[in-house]
């Protein structure tokens, strides 16, 4: 699987809401000082640690969000999925699955991956892709982190 898009909000550098399409693409990443590149990095691997460690999101927040804005921060990474039929729970940055789900459909795949989600401290986001690779479906957890209120 490839990294489709990145989308960060309200974590360290990042106030706003921000989105990089990567579309399956190496990346080179430049930029001045205080551009945001480290915490971009930084995204990118408290993602992929969140799945074997408990990682705080809260602490690691811009300084700058009001009291409405804290505890809706996200990091969000959509992949392409694989073309052999399986469906697999991969954290983004993951070179592997931590769960493939060998001859299972549609629905008991998503419902045992929101099963893990659902269990974990940090925020977390499963996407639901089509065949063609688009996104059908969102959905966050834990709910109070969904910042447009997907289903889930």
């Amino acid at each position: 699987m490839k990294i489709q898009k990145v989308k960060v909000k309200g974590y360290k550098a990042f106030h706003k809401d921000y989105s990089f399409d990567i579309k399956g693409k190496n990346v080179f990443i430049y930029g001045e000082n205080g551009s945001g590149k480290s915490s971009f990095y930084y995204a990118l691997k408290d993602f992929f640690q969140s799945s074997i460690e408990k990682i705080d999101f809260d602490e690691l927040e811009n300084i700058f969000l009001t009291k409405k804005q804290k505890g809706k921060s996200y990091v969000k990474v959509t992949f392409k999925p694989d073309k052999d039929g399986n469906w697999r729970l991969k954290k983004e940055g993951a070179s592997r699955a931590s769960k493939v789900f060998e001859g299972s459909n549609k629905n008991e795949a998503t419902r045992k991956s929101a099963s893990t989600l659902k269990n974990r401290d940090s925020a977390s986001s499963l996407k639901i892709h089509k065949e063609n690779g688009r996104i059908q479906e969102e959905r966050t957890y834990p709910r109070k982190a969904d910042p447009s209120k997907s289903k889930g």
